[in-house]
């Protein structure tokens, strides 16, 4: 409604780089929705037949959803007209935002896309709307969202299942653990915090 955007660069289409994407926007946006819809990543969605209406998001995705606390919907597959205006969006920040731009480092793209979100994508009026993004949604959209209320990252608290191999070790991250000998060739859950 309000077209105000958050733009963050990934590194990758990992699921952690989406995940990190979109913690950044909640924080951005200072809230929650009820719903997120995202594309058809393989990060993110398993499977999708829009036909039937069979959705199998990601299991690790579905847990950071229900974290967070909102439901995932998934657009038509090679559809983009079903994502609402975020394909616009791309070519607006592929032309304005970055086009003509030269970064010596990954930290100095980040700090440029973020000054640009902040006093060019939110203070520009819109050719839509009229209106500067940012102002539209305080006025009509923040008061829609629901409260982060200080919840921690679901990244700081992550789940793995791992299997215990025969040195009594279970690999996260690239780093091995010690379990007890009882538990190998067994199958344990890591927490991450």
């Amino acid at each position: 409604y309000s077209r105000r955007i958050f733009v963050r660069a990934g590194l990758s289409q990992r699921q952690d780089e989406w995940k990190l994407g979109l913690e950044a926007a909640l924080a951005h946006f200072g809230g929650r929705p009820e719903m997120v819809v995202v594309d058809n990543a393989k990060a993110l969605i398993t499977h999708h037949n829009p036909r039937t209406g069979e959705l199998v998001i990601n299991r690790v995705f579905a847990a950071f959803a229900r974290h967070w606390g909102f439901t995932v919907k998934a657009c038509w597959p090679h559809r983009p007209q079903t994502k609402g205006k975020d394909e616009r969006g791309v070519g607006y920040v592929k032309r304005s935002g970055i086009a003509g731009h030269c970064f010596d480092t990954w930290g100095q793209m980040e700090s440029h896309l973020e000054w640009w979100n902040r006093e060019i994508a939110d203070l520009r009026i819109h050719g839509t709307t009229g209106e500067r993004p940012l102002e539209r949604f305080q006025r009509a959209e923040a008061s829609a969202l629901m409260a982060l209320n200080g919840k921690p990252s679901y990244l700081a608290e992550q789940e793995f299942s791992r299997r215990v191999a025969k040195d009594c070790c279970v690999q996260v991250e690239g780093n091995w653990y010690s379990v007890p000998a009882a538990l190998v060739r067994q199958n344990v859950t890591v927490q991450i915090r």
